[in-house]
């Protein structure tokens, strides 16, 4: 007996036909020169400074976006929510998916934490003291926290000032 006729009497290897997909090749349509438009002719932009007591997490609860949602008349689906919290500590962009005149509904589209590292400065540190006073180098004397010098809009600014001045 060949080779090739004991093969074929092996019963124990099935060997099922090759199937193959006939793929149907997708035909792209063109979009029309109408279907775009400038921003802001369809959709805002809109800027919010956040208050230091927020964090990302609350971004997309519908509490914090109620007062919004009942007091601002322009804000509509598809707009896009700019969000700098005051001691620039993180920035978002969000997009409108609903709203109401009670509610709105945002997701979250891109985050960035722009928090500076914590360093080491001996005597000092760096603390947040309001949107006025903005980030202040700290000293403690006697067992209280003083402000040896504020004003400093992002943390970096005030760790180089420690480092270059103190």
């Amino acid at each position: 007996m060949t080779e090739t006729n004991k093969n074929l009497k092996d019963t124990s290897t099935v060997v099922e036909p090759l199937k193959t997909e006939i793929k149907k090749e997708r035909k792209i349509g063109k979009l029309m020169p109408t279907e775009i438009k400038p921003s802001g002719v369809t959709s805002s932009s809109f800027r919010l400074s956040l208050r230091t007591e927020f964090i990302k997490e609350d971004l997309e609860t519908s509490e914090l976006w109620e007062n919004i949602a009942m007091s601002n008349q322009s804000i509509q689906a598809g707009d896009v929510i700019e969000v700098l919290r005051e001691d620039f500590v993180f920035f978002a962009q969000l997009i409108v998916l609903a709203k109401n005149k009670e509610s709105m509904i945002v997701k979250l589209i891109h985050f960035k934490n722009l928090e500076s590292k914590e360093q080491k400065t001996g005597d000092f540190s760096v603390g947040w003291k309001g949107s006025i006073r903005k980030f202040a180098i700290l000293k403690t004397r006697d067992g209280k926290e003083v402000s040896v010098k504020e004003g400093f809009t992002i943390k970096q600014e005030a760790y180089n000032h420690i480092k270059n001045y103190l």
